[in-house]
């Protein structure tokens, strides 16, 4: 009889542990599929208005949009466009007018793409 329950002790145990690194797994390879696409999760947003400062070491954009700020995050997967054409980082200056669209995450949007357009 002990040796029936260490038995099955050891079975159950070991399934335990299996489902925990199938579970860590898959957590592991969602997030890092969200990384590579720059959604951090939350809700859809866009943001539009003159860049007023571009932080490179906090890779952080602050846009005036009327008379508030937003802070938008870009990330090496952040595409940058300039009137369609590829652009940098680089290319986004103060006073130049841009339209980032991403997600929002903790009051932030998490850029997926950033527009530098002509003011209208």
């Amino acid at each position: 009889m002990r040796v029936r329950i260490m038995w099955l002790l050891l079975v159950y145990g070991t399934l335990l542990a299996m489902c925990v690194a199938c579970v860590s797994a898959w957590y592991e390879v969602a997030a890092n599929a969200q990384e590579k696409s720059g959604e951090k999760g939350g809700t859809s947003g866009m943001v539009s208005g003159e860049v007023r400062e571009v932080n490179k070491k906090t890779t952080t954009i602050t846009i005036a949009e009327g008379s508030a700020e937003r802070l938008v995050v870009f990330t090496r997967y952040t595409t940058i466009l300039f009137q369609d054409k590829p652009a940098t980082i680089d290319d986004v200056t103060p006073g130049k007018y841009v339209k980032a669209t991403g997600k929002v995450d903790r009051g932030k949007l998490v850029a997926s793409k950033i527009d530098i357009v002509d003011r209208k």
